[in-house]
């Protein structure tokens, strides 16, 4: 399944490299951030993608949620990793243009055995994988790219278990991110 089809297919986007643009480079030329929102409009009109990858694990007990992030989110997370000292690679910034959490009861017995085949047995498309076990929020996280030209997508594996403690500590990493907090 190509994910990225739309996006190679559309003539108004012009590719960079994610690895070597830097989030302060970017905002500095118009023609780089205008193809970041041209991506992002491409996939929000293909919301089947989303569709398609729910349907993969459908068959399973996970519950399963996909989102495209919203123009406003990306630019939200623009402007704030050009506050920061160092600047940052769009690859490193904008690494969930598109998004999937598979929330599975008892996974969390299993995820170091899930992180090792993942990275073990995929064809090269999951850049990283690691689990996240820092302020009140547990998951394991996969980023997935197949070439430096599009952007990485997340998948996060979370354990029922922590569904609420992660919910809330989402809602406050995105609140310190806009400066407040809850």
């Amino acid at each position: 399944m190509n994910f990225n089809a739309a996006i190679d297919n559309d003539s108004q986007i012009t590719t960079f490299n994610t690895r070597k643009v830097s989030v302060k480079k970017m905002l500095d030329n118009p023609e780089q951030k205008d193809t970041l929102f041209k991506y992002q409009a491409v996939m929000q009109r293909s919301v089947r993608f989303a569709y398609q990858v729910e349907s993969l694990v459908s068959s399973t007990n996970a519950e399963v949620r996909s989102r495209i992030k919203l123009a406003e989110s990306l630019q939200a997370k623009l402007d704030w990793y050009a506050t920061r000292p160092s600047d940052y690679p769009i690859v490193k910034a904008i690494n969930d243009i598109f998004g999937t959490r598979i929330i599975i009861s008892g996974v969390r017995q299993y995820e170091h055995q899930l992180l090792d085949y993942f990275i073990k047995t995929d064809n090269n498309s999951i850049k990283r994988g690691y689990i996240r076990d820092r302020g009140g929020y547990h998951a394991l996280h996969l980023y997935m790219q197949d070439i430096n030209q599009h952007l990485p997508w997340e998948i996060q594996i979370w354990d029922s278990v922590d569904w609420k403690t992660n919910v809330l500590a989402h809602k406050q990493h995105e609140l310190i991110k806009r400066g407040r907090s809850l």
